[in-house]
C-alpha cells in the first residue's frame, strides 16, 4: 500500500463522508482508491463535497504540508464547469497550500447523470524530485495495456482509466486512439489492441458526419467541451450513448456511457402516453387516480363527467360530485378495492355539469407496473346507464 493510499485509510476513519465515498462499492470510491495508490504523479479533485486527493509523488512534491491537503474537503467549494484545468488550480489554490502543480492533462469526469463530479489531472513534475521508494509488501499491478511510442503520459493514466466506470477513448489531433480501457473496448465489442492506434473513423466509418463525429471535431478546434446522447446504429452495433469529450493537451478526451436500457425505457414510457392520450381522445371520458385514490392534476375526463373545476376534485374531492345517498357505498368499495388492489365498478348517480344527477357506470382499473406488480396508479371511465 502506498503512503497516500494509507493516509485515506486513516483519514477515513475521523471523517464520515470520507469513509462513506470509499466504502461505496461504486465508481467514486474506486477512482479515489486508484488515484491514491498510483505510482504516477496524478491529482483528483471531486465535487460535493470538493476535495483534492493525489499520489506519492505529488506528495514528495508537498512534502511536510501534503497532510493539510490530502483529501480533506475546501472550506470554499469549487465548481468543476468550465475549464477541467483551472477546476484543479482553483481547488489547490483554495485549499491554501501555495503550491501550483502544471497539470499536463485536465479530464473531466461525468457521473451517470451526466453531471461532472470530478476532474482528473496528470500532473507535470520535475525529474530532480526524488519519487518516494515503493514499499516491499505492495502487491504487484496488473500490466498496462500497451501504449504507441511518443506519448508521454497516456501510459501513467492507463491503471486510473480502468477505474473510471465508463469507457474512456484518449485520442491524438489526428483522431488515432492513444489510450483506451477495458469499458470502452467492451461496449465497441473490440479488443484494446484492435482500437489502439486507429483512428476513430476508421473504427468506425459511419461515424464521420454524424452529431457525434462533428462534435468531436468541434471540441478539437475550439476547445470546449461537448456532451451529447446518441443513437449508434451500425458497424453491428445498436446501442444509445451519453457522450462527453473535452480537448485535452495533444487531442482529446471522450468518455462515454451505454444508456441504452434507460432510453428504451423512456421511448416505451412515450408510447405509453401516447396511447393514454389517444384513448382519452377516443373515449373522452378517462381520467387518473393515485395508488391511494387521489386526484392530482386536471382530469378533463373527470371534468366532462362531473362538472366539477379542478379544485374542485383535488385529492378526495372528486368523491364530492356523487349523490349522497351513493357516496358511503361507492367509498367504502373503492377503498376495499385499493387495499385489494383489485378491480372496482359501481352504478351510482353523479351531478352533470348542467346540475342535474345522471345514473353512470363508474369503472377503476389499477395499473400494476415492474416485475414485482406495484400498483402505480387508477384508470377511471363513466359510462351512462338507464339500468
Amino acid at each position: 500500500m502506498s503512503h497516500c493510499a494509507q493516509l485515506l485509510e486513516e483519514l477515513a476513519q475521523a471523517d464520515p463522508e470520507l469513509r462513506s465515498a470509499l466504502s461505496e462499492p461504486g465508481p467514486r470510491g474506486a477512482l479515489l482508491a486508484a488515484v491514491a495508490q498510483a505510482d504516477e504523479p496524478l491529482v483528483l479533485v471531486t465535487e460535493a463535497p470538493t476535495r483534492v486527493v493525489y499520489s506519492d509523488l505529488v506528495a514528495r512534491v508537498l512534502g511536510s504540508s501534503h497532510a493539510d491537503l490530502f483529501a480533506r474537503s475546501v472550506a470554499e467549494p469549487v465548481s468543476l464547469e468550465g475549464d477541467p484545468r483551472e477546476a484543479v488550480e482553483r481547488a489547490l489554490q483554495r485549499a491554501d497550500t501555495g503550491l501550483a502543480l502544471p497539470l499536463l492533462v485536465a479530464i473531466p469526469i461525468p457521473d451517470v447523470q451526466g453531471q461532472r463530479c470530478a476532474v482528473l489531472g496528470l500532473v507535470s513534475i520535475d525529474p530532480a524530485v526524488e519519487a518516494p521508494p515503493a514499499p516491499a509488501a505492495r502487491p504487484a499491478r496488473a500490466p498496462a495495456t500497451p501504449q504507441p511510442h511518443g506519448q508521454p503520459g497516456l501510459e501513467m493514466l492507463q491503471s486510473v482509466l480502468e477505474a473510471i466506470d465508463q469507457g474512456c477513448l484518449v485520442m491524438n489531433e489526428r483522431f488515432e486512439v492513444v489510450a483506451v480501457n477495458q469499458t470502452a473496448a467492451r461496449i465497441a465489442r473490440l479488443s484494446p489492441h484492435e482500437i489502439l492506434g486507429a483512428t476513430h473513423w476508421s473504427l468506425w466509418p459511419s461515424s464521420i458526419d454524424t452529431p457525434p463525429g462533428r462534435m468531436y471535431r468541434d471540441v478539437l478546434q475550439s476547445g470546449a467541451a461537448r456532451q451529447m446522447e446518441h443513437h449508434y446504429v451500425g458497424e453491428g452495433i445498436d446501442i444509445w450513448l451519453r457522450i462527453h469529450a473535452c480537448r485535452v493537451h495533444g487531442g482529446i478526451v471522450s468518455l462515454f456511457r451505454d444508456i441504452t436500457h434507460d432510453m428504451r425505457l423512456r421511448s416505451a414510457e412515450a408510447d405509453h402516453r401516447a396511447r393514454w392520450e389517444a384513448a382519452k381522445s377516443a373515449v373522452g371520458s378517462l381520467w387518473t387516480l393515485t395508488p391511494a385514490g387521489r386526484m392530482e392534476g386536471s382530469q378533463p375526463g373527470w371534468e366532462a363527467v362531473s362538472g366539477q373545476s379542478a379544485a374542485d376534485y383535488q385529492g378526495y374531492g372528486w368523491l364530492g360530485a356523487l349523490h349522497p345517498q351513493d357516496a358511503d357505498g361507492t367509498t367504502s368499495g373503492f377503498e376495499a378495492a385499493v387495499e385489494k388492489r383489485v378491480r372496482f365498478e359501481v352504478t351510482a348517480r353523479i351531478q352533470a355539469p348542467d346540475g342535474t344527477w345522471r345514473l353512470r357506470r363508474l369503472c377503476m382499473a389499477p395499473v400494476l407496473g415492474g416485475s414485482d406488480q406495484l400498483l402505480t396508479e387508477w384508470v377511471g371511465s363513466a359510462h351512462e346507464t338507464w339500468a
